[in-house]
Order: C-alpha cells, then structure tokens, then sequence
C-alpha cells in the first residue's frame, strides 16, 4: 500500500503536478473551450456547477453550450477562449457580439427591438444594440428605449408598417423597396 501511494505520487511529481497547484485548481468548469482556473472562479465569485458554458464578455450574457443565454454577469471578465459562433448551436442567421443566437432568443429581441433581419450585430453590457459598425439601433433591456439620441429608433411605432419602427432599419432604401414610406 505504502509503495503503491509513494509510486502514485511519484507519477504525479513526475508529470509537474503537485499536491497544491494543478490538482486543487481544476473546478470542472469550460468556459469558451478553455477550463476556468479556481483563481479565475474566486476572483469573478463565478459558482457553476462542473459543465461547459459559453461566454460573452462585451454583453456579460452567459449560457450553457449549445443552448441560449441564461443570464448577464459582469461584462469584460478574463475567463475562457474567444466567443464561438456556434456557442449556442444558433440557427438563426442573427450574430451577436459573434455568436448565432436561438430561435427564443431572436423572439425575445424582437419583440423589443422589432424585426431583426440575418446579420450581424453587437450588444454591450448596458443592452443597447445595433449593426456591427453602426450606432445604437435599440435598448434591448425593454428600457424606455431613450438612449440619449443614439438613434431615432425611439419613435412610436406602428405594428403594421416595420419602417416606422426602424430599430435595426436603418436602410431608407430597403424600406421603400418592402412598399413602406419612411418616416423624416
């Protein structure tokens, strides 16, 4: 027995593991691809459960891989690899801050934002949203959608007419092609 224990530690030394670094540092956790270090899980008061999960560090937004978010932690964290597209096995054609968002999740951002046509976007920690490369087109948090003149995406809008509710229609050019004036 005490051969058996002196071996198995033997090994352990062997492969540069020792009893108060590598070992007692594993949480079980994978974030992005990349395991959480317990430094990392101390330093941010993450508690997950042993799994893998995806992170978003420019919304916060957090999830079990393969499904949608399932909350908004801190923004900016250093934990995990990059942001994948597939992080949540999206089928949508929507990408936010990269990663494809689920069906639930588009239902969910429409229905304050308005339509949200395949592309690509971004969405900050504050939960304002617009085209990759352009302004604020919505405050995805159901806020009172006033974000300091970001954009005009605050006006009242009509169900009927997706133009007048412009949000992420910020193409004068794509309204009028759908037969929709757009409003001045």
């Amino acid at each position: 027995m005490f051969v058996l224990r002196r071996t198995a530690f033997a090994a352990i030394l062997a492969l540069g593991v020792t009893t108060g670094s590598a070992l007692a540092q594993q949480t079980g956790i994978v974030v992005n691809g990349q395991p959480l270090t317990m430094q990392q899980a101390v330093a941010y008061g993450i508690q997950l459960a042993p799994g893998r999960y995806w992170y978003d560090p420019v919304s916060g937004f957090w999830g079990i891989e393969g499904r949608g978010y399932v909350d908004q932690a801190q923004p900016f964290m250093q934990i995990g690899g990059p942001l994948r597209r597939n992080a949540s096995n999206g089928n949508t054609g929507v990408l936010v801050n990269g990663r494809e968002i689920v069906h639930a999740e588009l239902a969910q951002l429409q229905a304050v934002c308005g339509v949200v046509p395949p592309g690509q976007y971004w969405l900050n920690h504050e939960l304002l949203a617009g085209p990759i490369g352009g302004p604020a087109a919505c405050d995805a948090s159901g806020r009172s959608n006033d974000t300091s003149g970001a954009s005009d995406y605050n006006r009242p809008s009509d169900p009927d007419d997706p133009c007048h509710n412009p949000r992420f229609w910020e193409d004068k050019m794509q309204c009028m092609a759908m037969g929709y004036s757009y409003p001045d």
